[in-house]
């Protein structure tokens, strides 16, 4: 048995349907806005980090440094890192943004700039960071691993233990 539907009746259904899914769609990003919003939030404020990699082109590298994450995500920072064959003392500073993930971590590429010694090249490089040690509504304490690709194909990972300052 076949219904018939008047032609009002359809264009109402298809219009309530078709208002359904723009409310649901703008209802979930809402939602997955609020989310990156409250895990930005648990990242934000002024670390204090110490790195070190166990391989590079000049060997182990270790270094400190101070970086800032704000409520949107933008990274600033600078270190001082020490290559150790042949011993090299340099002084960086980079920028870029971090995105909150669905697992909770943040992720993003920041672009690293060498101050000292001069002529070295920009180098953007990946970075992802987990919270550690949640003290109210914000971490005392993150890791972050740091992959800079090499021009051979390789990459170097950096691990950074960074604490709330």
């Amino acid at each position: 048995m076949r219904t018939k539907v008047s032609k009002k009746v359809a264009a109402c259904l298809g219009m309530g349907l078709g208002l359904w899914l723009v409310a649901t769609a703008a209802l979930a990003d809402r939602i997955n806005g609020e989310a990156a919003t409250s895990v930005l939030k648990k990242y934000r404020g002024d670390w204090g980090c110490f790195f070190e990699s166990p391989q590079s082109q000049f060997g182990p590298i270790r270094g400190l440094e101070l970086l800032t994450i704000d409520r949107a995500g933008n990274v600033v920072g600078e270190e001082s890192v020490v290559y150790n064959d042949p011993f090299i003392a340099a002084q960086t500073t980079f920028a870029g943004q971090l995105a909150a993930q669905d697992n909770g971590t943040l992720a993003g590429q920041l672009i690293l700039h060498v101050v000292s010694p001069p002529g070295i090249p920009d180098v953007p490089f990946d970075i992802i960071c987990e919270g550690v040690s949640p003290q109210g509504d914000r971490y005392n304490e993150m890791r972050c691993l740091d992959v800079f690709p090499q021009q051979d194909g390789s990459k170097v990972i950096g691990i950074l233990q960074c604490k709330q300052r």
